[in-house]
C-alpha cells in the first residue's frame, strides 16, 4: 500500500476490510495525530488534529471503529469512528487525571470489550471494559507484560 510522506510515524494499523490504514504521524507543530490514508492512495485524511499526543491505534474487526491512546498529563484510552469530523475529542472509554492507562497495550476483545493496561497499586494491571462504558473488570494484576496479545479469534 502506497503511504504519504510524513516527517515521522509512531503506529500503523492496517483496517481488517483492507479499506486502508491508521497512522500515527509526527508533524512539526503539532504532537503525534491520526491519520486515515486509504487503500492504493498516497494522500491521507487527519482524523485527529489537536495537543494531545495519539499512540496505539488498533481497529475493530469491522473496519469502522478503533480505539488509541491518548495522551495529555494524563492517559486514558477514547474510541473514535472513521466518520468523525476532524478536531473530534472521540469518546472517552477511561477517564481521570493522573491515569496512566492503555501505555502497555490496549486490544480489542471483541467489537464490544477492550483489554487494557494500568497500574494499580504500583502494579501492572489489565483490565477489560465495555466499549458503552462501566466500570471496568480487573482481570490480572503484577503480572510483567510489554505488549498484550489476544487469540486471534479472541477467546483467550
Amino acid at each position: 500500500m502506497p503511504i504519504p510522506k510524513f516527517t515521522g510515524g509512531d503506529a500503523y494499523a492496517g483496517l481488517p476490510d483492507g479499506s486502508g490504514a491508521l497512522v500515527t504521524v509526527y508533524e512539526r507543530e503539532q504532537p503525534p495525530q491520526i491519520w486515515f490514508v486509504p487503500a492504493g492512495a498516497t494522500k491521507g485524511r487527519k482524523v485527529t488534529s489537536e495537543v494531545s499526543a495519539y499512540s496505539g491505534v488498533r481497529p475493530t474487526a469491522d473496519s469502522r471503529s478503533f480505539s488509541a491512546v491518548r495522551d495529555v498529563t494524563d492517559s486514558n484510552i477514547y474510541i473514535f469512528t472513521l466518520d468523525a469530523k476532524p478536531g473530534d475529542p472521540g469518546r472517552a472509554l477511561t477517564s481521570g487525571f493522573g491515569n496512566w492507562v492503555g501505555g502497555r497495550g490496549v486490544k480489542w476483545l471483541s467489537d464490544q470489550e477492550v483489554l487494557f493496561s494500568s497500574h494499580s497499586s504500583d502494579m501492572s494491571t489489565y483490565y477489560a471494559v465495555d466499549v458503552k462504558g462501566g466500570t471496568p473488570r480487573r482481570l490480572i494484576q503484577s503480572l510483567p507484560m510489554w505488549d498484550l496479545a489476544v487469540s486471534p479469534d479472541r477467546s483467550h
